[in-house]
């Protein structure tokens, strides 16, 4: 029995050690296969590999599709690498995205293009999805001519020298229609300097036609600009600003104080850098620098230093660097902004001190700067007549004369003109103002102290109730001098007289009549003269 046993027992082991030695043949079989299927592997997929002999249990996780890397393994080992080929880099650099032209437009398309792995085979320019050109060699660029209007999206598409290809993102542009400027804006009024130093300065525009003003350019640049005579444009008027007929536009400096005047008068555009002061003013047709020639000037004013493409005639005397509540304005003598071409013919300098500026003596009067959206002169749609036309314009109650000395701006008493006026628009007007435009105050031609012109200043007023011819009672608005700036010593030339109760929600309807008075205080006795223009709105 021992011996079967026994004989049994070896037996298994024998069997035991068997398969202990087919298992490790199995393994080393299954080792070998690996490095032979390494060897056995395409050339082409160990071209330009590297080598490694790092061990990576896992393989890494799937790479973006542009950064693909294959990875190659052999029982277990990481055994080489591959890096297919990397996408072009490429981007329109000019012109720039949202640009505008005036057709017919030569456009110029730039291209910045690049590959990290190769080199740029080609560069094609599309508008939309038209193929414009094809450039194969650096700098990438295509002058697209006579583009006509419309709007257009461009790309570029680079490809390399692998045949991969990338396209830019789109540049959308705008091409308008040719344009020849229209004539007749130009520069009303302005400052260089104020109370708040060298930056509380404004330029304003005016639409001296009877026609809205359109900006447009005939080079295709973009708008009009505005150039002080140091060469330096100092801001432009967009091409596609509509300026209606007899209206303003106003471009205001950093340090503007005038916003508040006439309850809100901010700038419809804003330019950053400081006028030096005497400076010549220009406005071109153009904004581009190369066109800033007198062909392309619309108007310019400037001092005698100055050179003549920054002013007409001889220019205006020079303010220097004084500070104060002042501005040159165009004379109104005939209720427009007078142009004869002549800047000391046609400005006039006025200041709320009538103070001496350098070497200008100013008349006493107002900045009144304006805007878009400031009332416009109607004077032939809401005439003037007298209070009581049954009697003459210089007796009670058109005019009042009171010896009494009233405040500190009417040393001789007051005169009270009264007046009516009548909408004739055919619309609601919103807002009503008088702008002075002719007065004998301090420092106007022909006064002197004692002489035998008149000195009167603006005065504030209030409603009050008049008898006309027959006994009839006639309420009479007062009028508020408009500020800032303030006036301490009365208004005077370019002054503003604003009916307060006509707004918005009491409108002086189409047909209405309404009375109002101007206060005038008188400082010094002598002939006198008085004008002034309506304003309205709309």
């Amino acid at each position: 029995m021992s011996s079967l046993k026994d004989r049994a027992k070896n037996k298994s082991q024998q069997r035991r050690a068997q398969l202990t030695v087919a298992i490790i043949a199995a393994l080393l079989c299954l080792s070998l296969v690996g490095a032979i299927s390494a060897n056995l592997l395409p050339s082409n997929k160990i071209k330009e590999s590297r080598l490694s002999e790092v061990v990576s249990p896992d393989p890494p996780p799937s790479p973006t599709p542009i950064l693909v890397k294959e990875y190659i393994y052999a029982g277990g080992k990481l055994v080489a690498t591959e890096e297919p080929n990397r996408a072009p880099l490429v981007s329109i650099t000019s012109p720039a995205n949202n640009a505008v032209f005036t057709a017919p437009a030569n456009i110029t398309i730039n291209a910045s293009a690049s590959d990290s792995d190769g080199t740029i085979s080609k560069v094609e320019f599309y508008q939309g999805t038209t193929l414009l050109n094809t450039d194969t060699a650096a700098p990438f660029s295509f002058a697209w001519n006579n583009v006509p209007a419309g709007t257009y999206s461009l790309t570029a598409k680079a490809t390399d020298n692998n045949n991969a290809a990338i396209t830019s993102s789109p540049i959308n542009i705008t091409v308008n229609p040719a344009c020849t400027p229209a004539a007749g804006l130009i520069i009303s009024e302005f400052r260089l300097r104020g109370p708040n130093g060298s930056n509380d300065e404004y330029i304003e525009l005016y639409n001296n036609t009877d026609a809205v003003i359109t900006v447009c350019t005939a080079d295709g640049s973009s708008g009009w600009a505005i150039v002080s005579s140091d060469g330096i444009t100092r801001f432009v008027v967009g091409s596609g600003t509509m300026i209606p007929a007899r209206a303003h536009y106003l471009a205001v400096a950093g340090g503007y104080s005038l916003s508040g005047y006439s309850g809100s008068t901010p700038g419809n555009l804003t330019y950053a850098s400081d006028i030096p002061d005497n400076s010549g003013l220009a406005l071109f047709n153009t904004a581009n620098s190369n066109n800033f020639t007198l062909a392309n000037r619309f108007d310019a004013v400037g001092f005698t230093s100055s050179s003549t493409l920054y002013r007409e005639g001889a220019g205006v005397a020079l303010v220097g660097s004084s500070t104060g509540q002042y501005c040159f304005m165009r004379k109104l003598n005939f209720g427009t902004p007078q142009d004869t071409g002549d800047n000391p013919t046609d400005f006039t300098f006025v200041a709320t001190d009538g103070g001496v500026y350098g070497s200008l003596v100013a008349i006493l009067g107002a900045p009144g700067p304006e805007n878009l959206s400031s009332p416009i002169t109607r004077n032939a749609t809401l005439p003037v007549a007298l209070l009581d036309p049954a009697v003459g314009a210089s007796v009670a109650p058109n005019r009042v004369r009171d010896a009494t000395a009233f405040g500190p701006n009417a040393a001789a008493g007051t005169l009270s003109i009264r007046r009516t006026i009548t909408n004739n628009t055919g619309s609601n007007v919103t807002r009503l103002r008088f702008r002075v435009t002719d007065i004998t105050t301090l420092n106007t031609a022909g006064y002197s102290p004692g002489g035998p012109q008149a000195d009167i200043r603006v005065l504030s007023s209030n409603d009050f109730t008049a008898t006309i011819t027959g006994g009839q009672p006639i309420l009479v608005r007062g009028t508020t001098l408009e500020t800032p700036p303030a006036q301490a010593i009365g208004g005077g030339l370019h002054s503003t007289l604003a009916v307060g109760v006509i707004s918005l929600s009491q409108p002086l309807v189409p047909g209405q009549t309404i009375s109002v008075q101007w206060l005038l205080g008188i400082q010094q006795l002598g002939s006198f003269r008085f004008y002034v223009n309506v304003e309205a709105l709309p």
